[in-house]
């Protein structure tokens, strides 16, 4: 299955990433920073390909970018352009161009924010993350910067983050200002937390004047996931009104239909999708075929439905295995915590009056889900899910214990007579946290920690949590390896795109 719509080389020098440039005004380009950043030299040009686009000219789009970043490749908002008429065609250059603006402009809000929405969009969530980032610490007083990375923050499945950036960012906006992009982000952040009934005053709220589209189909999302199966139909059904036949409204219908038990009748939807003029590869609708045929039991077609998935994936979003970097980390950790270290180091002590989490830990898929659905049955244990505190945690230890070095060995200040009372500090950091996610529950002692791969971090988990319960899940490598690669998940150092 082919995911690029076209290639244009140019007609001589063509460079080896298939944007159509010449490779020296491209690959080959010394990406020596620029001071600032500012407007394009070319403005008119610029002006041309946003037109062009607007107007679905790809190929005018094209022309005239090529011809503005032959002139000039350090075109910041020629370069910005350009990435879009390569994402509108689904090239993979587009990412390419697209950090290349960063990597020009390290120090320009326009361009950190640019790579961030375009690697966002392209569902390059985590290294979208540091461009986001960055443009806020650059514009910390535009509403946009925080608009930015409360998205980067729900596609990291951070709501609760993303609900605080939203409340930054709407207090920066001016009284006139139109708050509608915050309403929007802030009823998938309550969505995202659960709360259920607050989202669906805040969508209701926003369809109050006239239905949006947009909204709609975010809407039915929401009470798919409430199971309230017959109002996410009903929502369906206005958002057809509005665009007959649109490929999200189809596809969301197809998840409600495999929801209730209709799957040849969501398989039908989701292929007659694909053949629709002019359809392109879609991740999500091909990710809900694969489950489809898999619970279809049409086993071989599902896999060789994730296998184009997971090509989409490696070609286009960039997503690889960090083989090397999970290496690394894993070396290190072996040879930091050997086990006249490990004992050597002191332990927090317990925080009384505070609830206390209790980890499940395994590999993803290996169950660790159905586990903490019976650990939070109990009266005595809340549900917590996947919690990232104990990576912040860690990548904390060094400016916390102020250590020169980086976790692990940011721990070797804990042998300082005036640091060994200061585990405790990383400690509150993660109990804080939970608390304020409203995650630990005073009438409970204990809250469920389930983060896939935290049996990476058992040493620092022991030292923080001493009498912390830890329940190891282990499945059958083939079931887990089979699980991974039919789901798009990130985590683990994007193991499951290999």
């Amino acid at each position: 299955m082919s995911f690029v719509t076209a290639a244009y080389p140019s007609a001589s020098g063509g460079c080896r990433c298939q944007s159509g440039l010449t490779a020296r005004q491209c690959c080959d380009l010394a990406l020596t920073p620029v001071a600032g950043g500012g407007a394009s030299a070319d403005a008119a040009g610029v002006r041309g390909i946003t037109e062009a686009l607007r107007r679905g000219d790809r190929m005018e789009a094209r022309r005239i970018a090529v011809a503005v970043l032959e002139r000039n490749p350090r075109d910041q908002d020629g370069l910005i352009a350009f990435a879009g008429v390569l994402k509108a065609e689904g090239a993979p250059a587009a990412r390419i161009i697209a950090e290349r603006v960063s990597a020009l402009y390290p120090d320009s809000p326009v361009a950190r924010a640019a790579t961030a929405r375009h690697l966002l969009e392209i569902g390059a969530v985590r290294a979208a993350e540091p461009h986001a980032r960055a443009a806020l610490r650059l514009a910390p007083l535009a509403p946009g910067s925080h608009l930015l990375m409360a998205r980067v923050f729900l596609a990291l499945d951070n709501a609760f983050a993303a609900e605080r950036q939203l409340r930054a960012g709407r207090a920066r906006l001016a009284p006139d200002a139109p708050s509608e992009a915050f309403d929007f982000q802030q009823a998938i952040a309550l969505t995202g937390q659960g709360k259920f009934v607050e989202a669906r005053e805040v969508f209701a709220r926003l369809c109050a004047g006239a239905d949006r589209l947009d909204v709609l189909i975010l809407w039915a999302d929401m009470e798919e996931q409430d199971r309230k199966f017959t109002q996410a139909g009903a929502l369906l059904d206005r958002a057809e009104t509005l665009s007959p036949g649109h490929p999200s409204v189809a596809r969301m219908r197809a998840v409600v239909l495999d929801r209730l038990g209709e799957r040849e009748q969501a398989l039908a939807l989701i292929e007659s999708e694909e053949q629709r003029p002019g359809a392109g590869f879609d991740p999500i609708r091909q990710r809900l075929k694969g489950q489809v045929l898999d619970r279809l039991g049409r086993y071989d077609e599902a896999f060789a439905s994730f296998e184009a998935l997971k090509r989409y994936q490696s070609q286009v979003m960039g997503l690889t295995y960090g083989e090397a970097e999970a290496g690394r980390l894993v070396s290190t950790l072996k040879r930091f915590y050997l086990p006249a270290v490990a004992d050597s180091l002191p332990r927090a002590t317990v925080a009384s009056g505070r609830a206390q989490p209790l980890f499940v830990v395994g590999f993803p898929r290996s169950g660790t889900t159905l586990v903490e659905q019976m650990l939070a049955s109990h009266p005595q244990v809340a549900g917590g899910g996947e919690l990232p505190f104990i990576l912040e945690a860690a990548q904390r230890s060094q400016t916390v214990l102020d250590s020169p070095s980086a976790y692990p060995f940011s721990l070797t200040e804990l042998w300082l007579g005036d640091r060994a009372g200061e585990l405790d500090l990383l400690r509150d950091l993660y109990l804080t946290r939970a608390e304020e996610m409203a995650i630990s529950d005073p009438e409970r002692a204990w809250f469920t920690d389930k983060m896939p791969l935290n049996e990476t971090h058992l040493g620092l988990i022991h030292l923080l949590f001493p009498q912390s319960p830890v329940v190891h899940l282990l499945r059958h490598p083939l079931d887990v390896v089979l699980s991974v690669f039919f789901n798009g998940m990130t985590h683990g150092f994007n193991c499951a795109a290999a």
